[in-house]
């Protein structure tokens, strides 16, 4: 992982994103060097089987499906920003589970766009309620009612000869202010996920949550803002878990205040939790100071380590200046002092964090 590649995702989601870390108190002691590579390979198997069990989940298999197929009120084409009140874009928070499941090499490639529940953000609920059959390529309106749902019925699999399943939105709430509406999708008459969207907004704040459940998994994801003349403070999550148990998690929070008439103070906390791991990072800097960031010791302003969700601490993330590329190496240092090279000796963790920062940045905008 190299330092131009992590500053420019760090730099880039300012302004929008931040991480939130909490330090425990009272840790347990840290974990030896062997202890901590078993506790780094127990998390990515963990994390390979609970993919896997996704993919055969039915209600993960029945969006995955809903993907595919034009909705009335949708687009031929993936929308890049869909929930959008004041600049504000919940969609990109599902979008970073989105990219750490298919970089998860061992176990299966999941799909989570849920664009037709985001789609329904940009459409006009009352010219969409009533009943819709899927005719072989298309939906088609059969019915006026009910008068305050959308009903869409279709087949499911997709070779199945009749409509068997049913995409129900209902409680379908706007104003100048506020937005909300729920959802599920049933299977032959059984419920296998559902889900709910609520949003806030004005001219100094924003909050807003998704919630999706399917079988014993829930996904949460969550975005908050608020600005005064002197401050803006951004809140994001995104989280999976199964029997409320996290398997995924990563929070930020990013804190801008104004200290001179041309200069603005920035802090960014960070946490990311995959299974039994939890990576913890804090970044400070002024904004007068990025023009020659790149050119100081990373260690300097960028804080990065790695615990267990116990509290355990199994080590820092440190920079040496590799002399012949001419740009900074990450290394990890156990808590015994032992130092490996990130994308030598872990490329596993590399691989994750790398996908973590860059999916950040790359779904700005």
């Amino acid at each position: 992982m190299k330092t131009k590649t992590l500053l420019l995702g760090l730099i880039l989601m300012v302004g929008l994103f931040a991480f939130n870390s909490c330090e425990k108190d009272d840790d347990p002691s840290p974990l030896t060097q062997e202890e901590a590579v078993v506790a780094i390979d127990n998390s990515e198997e963990q994390f390979i089987v609970a993919s896997n069990d996704i993919a055969a989940n039915a209600g993960y298999k029945v969006q995955d499906q809903l993907d595919g197929m034009y909705l009335p009120f949708g687009s031929s084409y993936k929308s890049n920003s869909t929930l959008k009140f004041r600049d504000a874009d919940i969609k990109q928070f599902k979008q970073k589970a989105t990219e750490f499941f298919k970089a998860n090499k061992g176990g299966e490639d999941l799909n989570f766009d849920f664009d037709f529940i985001f789609n329904m953000t940009d459409a006009n609920f009352q010219n969409y309620t009533g009943t819709w059959d899927w005719s072989g390529s298309y939906f088609v309106k059969t019915g006026t009612t009910p008068a305050n749902e959308i009903i869409l019925n279709f087949p499911y699999p997709s070779s199945n000869a009749t409509n068997n399943a049913t995409l129900r939105y209902h409680s379908y709430q706007l104003s100048n202010s506020s937005i909300s509406f729920k959802g599920s999708i049933t299977v032959d008459k059984a419920e296998v996920l559902s889900f709910s969207l609520s949003a806030t907004f004005s001219e100094t704040k924003m909050s807003g949550t998704l919630k999706v459940n399917f079988g014993s998994y829930e996904m949460l994801f969550t975005e908050s803002w608020t600005s005064s003349t002197t401050s803006y403070v951004a809140s994001a999550s995104t989280t999976l878990q199964k029997d409320g148990k996290a398997l995924y998690k990563e929070s930020t929070k990013v804190t801008l205040k104004r200290v001179s008439d041309t200069d603005v103070s920035v802090v960014v906390e960070a946490k990311l939790i995959i299974s039994s791991l939890e990576f913890r990072m804090k970044l400070s800097f002024k904004l007068s100071e990025l023009q020659t960031i790149e050119t100081k010791d990373p260690n300097t302003y960028l804080q990065m380590s790695l615990y267990s969700t116990d509290g355990a601490k199994i080590g820092d993330f440190k920079y040496k200046y590799n002399s012949t590329n001419k740009e900074w190496d990450i290394y990890f240092v156990y808590t015994n002092g032992v130092e490996v090279n990130v994308e030598t000796e872990m490329p596993r963790i590399a691989s994750r964090l790398l996908d973590f920062f860059s999916g950040l940045f790359d779904n700005i905008g």
